[in-house]
């Protein structure tokens, strides 16, 4: 799915939920246990024998283009190596998460002009057919409730 071929969502889901107006949930702004919510946009590149993947280029210079965006709130870029059951072979070679305070703001960075530019350039990092999916995303802070926040406690 392109850019442009996705239509924008409910102008009325545009309300910011954050605590306190801060612009994401691990502020020192929210309140321990409160719940928050923010729009995410996840790009995923599916794994296939012999894929060609430039991560270096990929988190370097693609991405740059988001970094640069004031309504993304902060990017999560995951690169696979392994599955957890019973394979070698992760499902994704890379996935990149975009938060965003709203769909609105979301709706707002996707510009068609942004999306040609980010569509011409993945032939320069991969031979991999980008999947996507826009989620909302509710955080709870688990501290606030006594849960260990060390890893190895989960």
């Amino acid at each position: 799915m392109g850019w442009e071929a996705a239509a924008p969502f409910d102008a009325n889901a545009g309300k910011s939920k954050f605590c306190g107006g801060f612009s994401h949930p691990f502020s020192a702004g929210c309140r321990p246990g409160m719940v928050t919510a923010m729009v995410k946009l996840t790009v995923m590149y599916p794994w296939h024998e012999g894929f060609r993947f430039d991560m270096d280029y990929y988190t370097q210079k693609h991405i740059a283009i988001h970094k640069q965006d004031p309504n993304v709130l902060g990017i999560i870029i995951e690169e696979g190596h392994s599955a957890f059951r019973g394979g070698s072979t992760p499902e994704m070679v890379c996935v990149a998460h975009f938060f965003y305070e709203s769909i609105g703001k979301l709706n707002e960075s996707r510009t068609p002009e942004k999306g040609r530019r980010q569509l011409a350039d993945i032939p320069n990092f991969t031979d991999i057919t980008p999947q996507d999916q826009i989620s909302e995303v509710e955080y709870l802070d688990l501290s606030a409730f006594g849960v260990p926040s060390e890893p190895g406690h989960g």
